[in-house]
């Protein structure tokens, strides 16, 4: 999903307003365009049974769901607009996607490669500024871009490719042809409802529109008549800020053979001559240590009626970690809240305030809109720990349209920000940056995906205790200290039994509540 930038940034960036999709799981190195891997057997979670009180809506996506399935390679010509209220704050995009499902393990990946130009401010193809881009997605979420303007080749993990160029390709996907399990969301957690037929780019198609959530917000899909495939996706937004975002896909070509025309070689980007590369290298996946193999049955060597450890190679000592970064101290600041009243992050901090959490949007930001809720939650669930939560507003054209956007939410609200976004370097939008009690930067969480809400929780918890939470699945309990005296080993052997006892109760415990987590 890409992330949103500030209009200022964003007059050459179409901003992807896509909610969180299924995401394909990716190999655990770029796919090789000459040796692409052979096919995994894939675990298809949505060819499950349907409910048999399933509603037509959610049976015309399940046949969505298996057309996109069916497909090696697809290519389409793509073009995506806003209407409404945010017409004017987002540039338009026009251009090619090409895709070819390459498998890299289980599941299946995608290679594609994405070439158009967005226009500045809604306008008319042909008026205004305009930003060329060609951009191509290697797998293991790994995006290659160039950028004519410094006549260099980028690679990057998709978190760090914030480049114009790159969201301007991503405002012309259409997600859940890339998803593993297309429609997830909409199919377990939205209501589906059948639309009169609609004809889009000269093709008849049926128009499911979902609703989800509280606030009912709401999306309608084009799906073909014939191949079942989305010709359009529509993501409304309504309120002070009524708008549509729209991505169309008209001329779309579907290959279903096990060679299909696209190669991979296609998807990627030649080098120009003089042209250089930056490229972000790819993190090892960790080796495991195996014990030197002892004896005709590797369990060790018998000396003395003892089983010694096997011997352990040279290479197995760990290496000493490189020491952590200094603390970065938060920029000050202080400003007006909605309210009319001063804030400072010194004042905060005298108050008492155990950690201190910035939001960093626009009222303009179609995600903010969807993590609001969300920051609202962790504002009382921490309320009563001493954290102060603020959203900072950046590049706000009416006040009382932000006002409106915000009154019904426990966070502060603090008006014209835009120094203090630029003081803490944000380029995403929303951000979250939490500050401990002593003024300095825990963690920046940028955009606001379904996971952002557990990160910036245990930010505020590292803030609050200084201390990083311990992972899921371990314990911070620091273990028991051994016998003392030799002549206490019949107690301790006794109390060790129980101890086993009590710790795989509680790993059962653990288990369950954990199996109950995944399901939920």
């Amino acid at each position: 999903v890409a992330q949103e930038k500030a209009p200022k940034e964003a007059d050459d960036v179409l901003k992807s307003q896509t909610p969180p999709a299924a995401q394909p799981v990716e190999d655990a190195t770029p796919l090789s365009p000459d040796k692409p891997a052979a096919r995994a057997p894939v675990v298809d979670e949505s060819k499950e049974a349907p409910p048999t009180d399933e509603s037509e809506g959610k049976r015309l996506l399940r046949r969505s769901a298996e057309a996109i399935r069916a497909a090696r390679a697809m290519s389409y010509s793509a073009k995506a607009y806003s209407t409404g209220a945010l017409e004017s704050l987002t540039p338009k995009a026009d251009g090619l996607v090409k895709m070819r499902r390459v498998a890299g393990g289980a599941p299946d990946a995608w290679l594609a490669r994405i070439t158009g130009r967005t226009t500045k401010k809604g306008g008319k193809a042909g008026d205004g500024e305009s930003l060329d881009f060609d951009v191509a997605y290697l797998g293991n979420k790994r995006i290659e871009w160039a950028d004519a303007k410094v006549q260099k080749i980028y690679e990057k993990v998709d978190r760090s490719a914030q480049s114009p160029i790159v969201q301007g390709a991503k405002s012309l996907r259409i997600d859940e042809l890339f998803a593993v399990a297309p429609y997830t969301r909409d199919l377990t957690a939205g209501t589906a409802t059948v639309l009169d037929r609609k004809t889009i780019a000269g093709v008849e198609c049926e128009v499911v529109q979902i609703e989800m959530g509280e606030r009912k917000n709401k999306t309608r899909w084009y799906l073909g008549v014939e191949d079942h495939l989305p010709r359009r996706v529509d993501r409304v937004i309504e309120g002070a800020m009524a708008s549509e975002v729209i991505v169309e896909a008209s001329d779309l070509k579907v290959e279903t053979s096990e060679d299909p025309s696209i190669t991979p070689v296609s998807l990627r980007i030649p080098v120009p001559p003089g042209w250089t590369e930056e490229r972000e290298p790819v993190a090892p996946p960790p080796q495991p240590v195996q014990p030197t193999p002892v004896g005709a049955d590797s369990k060790g060597d018998v000396v003395k009626g003892k089983i010694e450890a096997p011997a352990m190679p040279a290479m197995a000592t760990p290496a000493v970690p490189a020491p952590p970064p200094p603390p970065r101290v938060a920029p000050e600041f202080e400003l007006t809240t909605s309210k009319g009243e001063k804030v400072s992050l010194q004042a905060l901090r005298d108050s008492g305030a155990s950690a201190v959490v910035l939001d960093f949007f626009g009222p303009w930001s179609l995600l903010a809109r969807d993590w609001h809720p969300r920051l609202d939650d962790l504002t009382k669930r921490f309320a009563d720990r001493g954290v102060r939560v603020l959203a900072l507003s950046v590049r706000a054209k009416n006040n009382d349209d932000l006002i409106t956007m915000t009154k019904d939410f426990s966070f502060a609200t603090v008006l014209n920000a835009d120094k203090v976004a630029r003081d803490y370097a944000i380029a995403v939008y929303p951000t979250t940056v939490v500050i401990n009690r002593s003024g300095e930067i825990v963690r920046t969480i940028p955009g606001s995906k379904d996971d952002v809400s557990d990160m910036v929780a245990e930010a505020i918890e590292e803030a609050i205790t200084g201390q990083k939470p311990a992972p899921k699945g371990e314990s911070s309990t620091p273990a028991a200290p051994p016998p003392s005296s030799a002549s206490s080993k019949p107690d301790d052997s006794a109390a060790k039994s129980e101890a086993e006892k009590a710790d795989r109760a509680k790993d059962a415990e653990e288990g369950k509540q954990d199996q109950g987590s995944k399901a939920e």
